[in-house]
């Protein structure tokens, strides 16, 4: 599309129709990836206080028990990892 609107521009006299819908087309493409990249801030915000809340259930059940606190690990890292694999699928 850019393409189109730069060899529009390098016309003569150049249709104003088409300037202004290409235009306007690449205006809507910023607008959504300025919106994406926004909401993947706000996703890699919530994994990040996930971690950090889970991080402190493992402290706390360590200090209680130590035997269970292999399992709470497992159960972490799988909670990111599926929080990471849904903010991906958000992107793509």
């Amino acid at each position: 599309m850019s393409s189109y609107l730069r060899s529009e521009l390098e016309k003569a006299s150049p249709d104003v129709g088409n300037v202004a819908r290409a235009g306007k087309f690449l205006r809507w493409i910023v607008t959504s990836v300025k919106a994406v990249t926004t909401e993947a801030g706000k996703i890699g915000q919530k994994i990040k206080e996930k971690a950090r809340d889970r991080a402190a259930e493992l402290v706390i059940a360590g200090i209680v028990s130590g035997g269970a606190l292999w399992d709470k690990i497992a159960r972490l890292v799988e909670a990111v990892v599926a929080e990471i694999v849904k903010w991906l699928h958000l992107i793509f």
